[in-house]
């Protein structure tokens, strides 16, 4: 339950009060004399001790958790008598509850394999934002700006129902801003009734004039109705890196569509560094995509997608997205449809189920630095909702595609896509024998003879500086220093080295800083 409020009242602990080792002793200064019995008994905010303590072998009555060997029982009443800033540590085992978390408080377990939130039911305790319809979360945060959960498992299987509603959530940030990391979060599904669409692995969403910033960490998502991971609402930042996530698919029809990773409806943020597989739907009326964008201006880079339907389905404008790797891709690997996006140093390599690597729908769009191989149509300019023209796609490599490397022959307006400057899998340019074709609309002359450096460097961190030093082995990823001079032997070669002569940058050993 969430926790009392009201008017101040006196710090306890476990037993005693103030004067107690332990808890803060409280005086009246104008008189001297300290007055603090009768102190509260229930479970209000205590000030004595920054960490709270849980355990399956402990007690929730009268106990305020301040002491590891007198642990309280529930997760919920170490939450409801936790201060702001504190952290409720939570020992391994598993606990039969839903939580509910309105304050500034860090959830801790004793990690992932160890702590698990396991309740045998859920009953719905609170409501989506955008619609009102119940929602029944595992682990609840609401309006608070600082909430942490990590290192713990949310299990929903045990309290999986047969039923489309209440809407069902592993973890539920509500108008609510923290931290998830290093936790698990899986079975947020019901067999038995497999097509329902608000069911979550995690769920961030804003309304009204509240907001959501969260940063989701180095977690693992896993055996979701719908979605692993979804941002959603104007108001809403997330900040999505390292995480695996893992779908159910390949999916039959009347079962969800999933999708690992999506931030949409004005939802800002940046997905980076992350692991999504296995979102496959059968049916293939609906894209079930590994990362789907429905917002603009936002920022996708260095992920890892395998074996998704729809690997990056971006209908997005304004947004970067760069150093993605589809390896092995499926149908429809990477589509862009927007205007003004940067796309560049992605890898999208086809195999025999893939149609266009790249499709595209929009105009301004910069398509560089990309190695798109392997499909049977490399890069697809499509005019369905605008000319499909201007866009440019310069310094690709864009070879071995079966069918055409560029096809640009639904574009009729002016100006031509520009194609200039892609290598086209041979020497001698597009359309000659050894070479990818480019159809249609496309200007592809001057082109390149050999694989441009950005592109060498692309599945490899990329070359920031264009020096053709790829970034993990250059010693001045952001300045350009093709001959990597390094005079006193350090890791910072001298175009950036703020001591070039003095590898230890302090001036001879002795304290002056060389700055």
């Amino acid at each position: 339950m969430p926790p009392a409020t009201g008017g101040v009242v006196p710090v306890v602990r476990v037993i005693g009060g103030p004067g107690d080792v332990g808890c803060d002793v409280v005086t009246d200064a104008s008189t001297g004399v300290t007055t603090f019995a009768p102190f509260s008994t229930v479970a209000n905010c205590s000030q004595c001790g920054t960490a709270r303590f849980v355990a399956t072998t402990g007690s929730d009555g009268g106990n305020f958790c301040l002491d590891s060997l007198v642990p309280c029982l529930t997760i919920q009443h170490g939450v409801d008598v936790a201060c702001d800033g504190n952290i409720v540590n939570v020992a391994a085992g598993s606990y039969d509850e839903q939580v509910v978390i309105a304050k500034n408080v860090t959830v801790s377990g004793a990690g992932a394999a160890s702590t698990i939130v396991e309740p045998s039911s859920v009953s719905a305790n609170t409501t989506s934002l955008s619609t009102a319809a119940p929602i029944a979360a595992i682990i609840l945060a609401e309006d608070a700006d600082a909430v942490t959960v990590e290192e713990l498992t949310v299990e929903g299987a045990s309290a999986a129902f047969g039923a489309c509603a209440p809407g069902y959530m592993g973890i539920f940030y509500r108008n609510a801003s923290g931290t998830v990391s290093a936790t698990h979060v899986t079975d947020i599904f019901h067999p038995t009734a497999v097509g329902c669409q608000a069911v979550v692995g995690i769920l961030v969403q804003s309304g009204g004039a509240g907001s959501s910033v969260v940063t989701i960490d180095d977690n693992t998502i896993d055996v979701y109705g719908k979605n692993g991971i979804t941002c959603n609402e104007l108001g809403s930042d997330c900040t999505i890196t390292n995480n695996t996530v893992v779908g159910r698919g390949p999916l039959p029809l009347g079962d969800a569509a999933q999708n690992g990773i999506q931030v949409a409806v004005g939802a800002a943020g940046s997905i980076v560094g992350n692991t999504i597989s296995d979102n496959v739907y059968i049916p293939q009326s609906f894209c079930a995509a590994g990362i789907l964008l429905i917002s603009d201006g936002l920022d996708v880079r260095s992920n890892t997608l395998d074996d998704n339907f729809c690997d990056l389905l971006a209908l997005t404008s304004g947004s970067t997205l760069s150093g993605n790797n589809i390896a092995a891709a499926r149908e429809f690997p990477f589509s862009v449809i927007g205007d003004g996006n940067t796309v560049d140093k992605n890898r999208v390599n086809g195999t025999a189920l893939t149609f266009e690597g790249v499709y595209v729908d929009g105009i301004n769009n910069a398509f560089t630095c990309n190695r798109i191989t392997n499909n049977d149509t490399g890069i697809f300019f499509d005019s369905f909702s605008t000319d499909g023209t201007p866009n440019t796609a310069n310094s690709n490599v864009i070879s071995g595609n079966s069918s055409a490397g560029a096809d640009a022959t639904s574009v009729v307006a002016l100006p031509p896509v520009d194609g200039t400057g892609n290598y086209w899998g041979c020497a001698t340019g597009a359309n000659t024998l050894g070479c990818d074709t480019a159809i249609g609309n496309i200007d592809f002359t001057p082109f390149a003879v050999a694989e441009p450096l950005c592109v060498t460097c692309a599945g490899a961190g990329g070359d920031t500086d264009d020096d053709g030093v790829c970034d993990p082995v250059d010693n001045c990823p952001l300045v350009a220093n093709g001959s990597q001079d390094n005079a006193d032997g350090d890791s910072v070669g001298d175009a950036c080295d703020t001591c070039p002569l003095d590898a230890d940058n302090d001036i001879d050993g002795d304290t002056r800083r060389c700055r």
